[in-house]
């Protein structure tokens, strides 16, 4: 959670996220807490930060784009 508005999502799924958001930027996250039969469904458009001020927050094993 960057803020309020901002999820951060680290591509590690082979590139298939990244070309999936380039195709349809349209998201939805799903979190669920299974054990308390509760959880959130986040839904949004997916920007692709590669050179701008969001991109310095990537985690270091992140290569090289976030989500």
């Amino acid at each position: 959670m960057l803020d309020d508005n901002t999820l951060v999502f680290n591509e590690a799924t082979g590139k298939h996220t990244y070309h999936n958001i380039r195709v349809n930027p349209k998201v939805a996250v799903a979190v669920a807490n299974r054990d308390v039969l509760d959880g959130y469904r986040f839904v949004g458009t997916a920007a692709i930060h590669e050179s701008d001020e969001l991109y310095p927050l990537k985690p270091a094993t992140a290569g090289e784009r976030i989500v």
